[in-house]
């Protein structure tokens, strides 16, 4: 297991390395100086070059890419153009908020695809079946920016039952940030949850015919059993597959939901550092999603040895 896992974290550094070049050039081929939006348009050309030396923008592409990355190597990913803050505090400082409404998205999405899923799948082409396809095509199609007006307008607006912004720390009442987190988590966890539920039906009607399945069947096991412990063991490894694959979404659409609902997080600090030009914020903060997408993964693929005792990793 281990050899395996080494061999997996250094075939990401390639990936992370292609992440951060895409990253830097992106940024700097984006139209916009960020040395004109701090001093402003009338500042004088002498200003403007000393500040632009001061900051190393002056540089060669290269040699600023090349500086960025050898310090990131070693933790330090800057300083802040803005707030002068440094970077690592930054994104430390908004990640528990944008890795709390990833987490209890992708939990309200398994908490209502899983059952309705497997349900669909044993009740083929019942009423339960064709009211839950068209449900869950519905809830793919959706974009989380609609969806989230809509429940804003709904349950904020037409009924006070909920803020339209902000947010309270776990900190400091675990209440109140439940109440904060609850249309933010519902608005990125329902695309999600459509997905996880279609795959999850595909993937139990897959294992229903099998022969250990029939063989538990015809053992006169319960069928709740026969489902819940012989085929959605095997049917779940599909599912973990995507909610993997799916993680990457759940952190680019936290981008949008933080930005509609005035969290603090990460996505919103991208998008506050992209239109302030400050390119060691956006850099950072990108890298450490990209981070974060990667050992996600790597976890999806050391679980399906529990899930299949079949799967070993030499």
């Amino acid at each position: 297991m281990a050899p395996y896992v080494a061999r997996r974290l250094l075939a990401t550094v390639p990936v992370v390395l292609l992440v951060t070049v895409m990253v830097f050039l992106l940024l700097h081929i984006t139209p916009g100086d960020p040395v004109i939006i701090m001093l402003g348009e009338e500042a004088s050309p002498d200003a403007v070059a000393a500040l632009r030396h001061g900051l190393g923008l002056d540089r060669p592409l290269p040699v600023q890419y090349g500086t960025w990355i050898w310090r990131a190597a070693h933790g330090d990913l800057g300083t802040s153009l803005r707030t002068h803050d440094r970077v690592v505090a930054l994104v430390l400082q908004r990640y528990p908020a944008t890795l709390e409404l990833s987490a209890l998205a992708m939990l309200l999405s398994l908490c209502i695809a899983s059952p309705v899923g497997v349900l669909s799948a044993v009740r083929r082409n019942s009423w339960v079946d064709a009211l839950m396809t068209p449900l869950a095509i519905s809830g793919v199609s959706m974009p989380s920016f609609w969806l989230g007006i809509l429940l804003i307008w709904v349950f904020s607006v037409l009924l006070p039952w909920f803020p339209t912004v902000g947010f309270v720390p776990i900190g400091v009442s675990l209440a109140g940030n439940l109440h904060t987190l609850t249309l933010p988590v519902v608005t990125l966890g329902v695309a999600l949850a459509a997905i996880v539920m279609r795959i999850t039906r595909a993937s139990v009607l897959q294992v229903l015919p099998m022969d250990y399945v029939r063989t538990a069947r015809a053992k006169g096991i319960h069928e709740r059993v026969v489902v819940r412990r012989h085929a959605l063991r095997t049917a779940l490894i599909p599912v973990v597959t995507v909610l993997g694959l799916q993680t990457g979404a759940l952190l680019g659409g936290a981008v949008i939901v933080e930005t509609l609902f005035a969290l603090p997080g990460v996505g919103r600090l991208i998008v506050d550092a992209i239109f302030a030009r400050d390119f060691p914020v956006v850099q950072g903060a990108v890298l450490l999603l990209a981070i974060s997408f990667i050992l996600v993964n790597l976890g999806v693929d050391l679980l399906y040895a529990q899930l299949d005792p079949r799967i070993r990793y030499q």
